[in-house]
């Protein structure tokens, strides 16, 4: 569940492991519809809704009855806890992944971070226009400039963005001058 959530929302490893219950579902202990992110930017703060998927909303359901939430108690309880009901650390949650990874077949080295950076790269891949996708993903990471965000997403030279330019030279007439 914990990875699921984590592919979904673009959120800090810090962010995730502070989620609680009410951040993810309503009053009547349903999934919401929308992440309410909320963005320290440059100038300002801002929130962003971030869509909550049809199937993430029914494991939610399901790992929510599993664990036998209730918003009126467990509003401000940590939605993924250790077995002694605290919130996880930072470290239990990187061996929670490895672990994970390992018994599923991944190879390569996971971290917390490799989850915000695939919702990146599934934004970023499933667009139709990827210099917004990069705006995008840049104003939810804090990035000013997009070669910072195909940084941080690891893309090769082959997967970034073609840029087109259309440039139309006409010639400029000269006014005419005006004599005195």
């Amino acid at each position: 569940m914990m990875f699921v959530v984590g592919i979904n929302l673009p959120i800090r490893p810090s962010e995730f492991i502070a989620l609680k219950y009410k951040d993810l579902f309503d009053e009547n202990n349903l999934p919401k519809d929308y992440f309410l992110l909320t963005i320290c930017g440059i100038s300002q703060k801002q929130t962003i809704s971030i869509p909550i998927r049809k199937n993430v909303k029914e494991l939610l359901t399901i790992y929510s009855q599993q664990n036998g939430f209730d918003y009126i108690t467990d509003a401000d309880t940590g939605l993924f806890q250790s077995r002694k009901h605290q919130i996880i650390t930072s470290i239990a949650w990187g061996n929670i992944l490895k672990t994970s990874a390992k018994e599923i077949g991944i190879k390569k080295n996971i971290c917390a971070e490799s989850l915000r950076k695939t919702y990146g790269l599934n934004i970023y891949k499933h667009s139709q226009n990827k210099l917004q996708a990069l705006l995008f993903l840049g104003e939810l990471w804090g990035q000013i400039r997009e070669a910072k965000v195909i940084q941080y997403l690891g893309l090769a030279d082959t997967e970034r963005l073609p840029i087109k330019f259309c440039v139309n030279i006409h010639p400029i007439k000269q006014a005419p001058v005006r004599q005195a």
